[in-house]
């Protein structure tokens, strides 16, 4: 083979070698074995800062960690109905003293996922029963994002908008943007790194009965996190959100109208501590 014609041979395999892998696809899929059992560990802190008439009026810090273990009690068609066993350590900063409490608690929640992606939470300590399975299945199906319904490549990008309940009343939208980076071992499992951003606006309209004074403004967040989606066993293995948001308001109380402020940075991780199977 001529010098020229052993260089065109590899530049042809190496542009073969580089379409293989720009072409490479991964389905995304949780899947729910029966009799599956997982447990994470997680973290996250809030902090809060909060401007009266252009003065810090109060700041507030919290963190938590833990563990929580989830278990498949039922399934209705596709969709898993977990039970989650919270346990966690909570630390709340005094200013007053600027020394942290420290409060352990054991709690519980139920939910209901399904093999896309979709979480569908169900506020309650005590399980629902089948009509109320239903009844939540029904209600919230279409509140979270779910992955695509295809094998997908690296690169490739989505968009989901969901439904969120305000505290204040009302439904807002919510689009979510995502993207598959790329592919990497974690933990011994295939994953595909997903990230992902948010944004929200939404009207405030709040009475804060221990200052006897109504809020009103808006307020915005912005959200970004990433995402390892283990596709070889269909567990998400690791989460980490981070999230900042600002509310412009107006205290409505009988002295009058102040201008308020308030930001708060969120963040909150989770890890797969252990990925229990039957017969394991």
């Amino acid at each position: 083979m001529n010098k020229t014609l052993f260089i065109a041979t590899i530049l042809a395999l190496g542009l073969f070698i580089t379409c293989q892998r720009a072409e490479q696809t991964v389905t995304l899929v949780l899947k729910y074995p029966d009799g599956q059992v997982i447990v994470w560990d997680f973290d996250g802190a809030d902090h809060t800062d909060e401007y009266k008439n252009d003065s810090l009026w109060r700041t507030d810090d919290v963190a938590w960690s833990g563990t929580t273990k989830e278990e498949i009690l039922d399934k209705i068609d596709s969709t898993i109905f977990i039970k989650h066993t919270n346990n966690e350590t909570i630390k709340r900063l005094d200013p007053k003293t600027g020394k942290y409490s420290t409060r352990d608690t054991v709690s519980y929640m139920y939910s209901l996922q399904t093999p896309d992606g979709r979480i569908m939470s169900v506020e309650s300590s005590e399980k629902p029963d089948s009509t109320a399975m239903e009844s939540y299945k029904n209600k919230f199906k279409e509140l979270a994002p779910k992955y695509p319904a295809r094998a997908v490549p690296v690169g490739y990008t989505w968009t989901q908008t969901s439904k969120v309940e305000l505290k204040e009343g009302g439904i807002n939208n919510v689009t979510t943007s995502y993207k598959i980076r790329g592919l990497a071992k974690r933990g011994g499992h295939d994953c595909a790194i997903i990230d992902f951003t948010t944004e929200l606006t939404y009207p405030i309209d709040r009475f804060i009965e221990e200052d006897s004074a109504t809020l009103r403004g808006m307020g915005s967040s912005n959200t970004t996190g990433i995402i390892y989606h283990a596709y070889d066993i269909g567990v998400i293995i690791e989460f980490e959100q981070h999230s900042e948001a600002v509310a412009n308001l107006t205290e409505i109380s009988a002295e009058g109208e102040s201008p308020v402020v308030v930001k708060k940075k969120t963040s909150r991780s989770y890890k797969l501590k252990d990925y229990i199977l039957p017969g394991t």
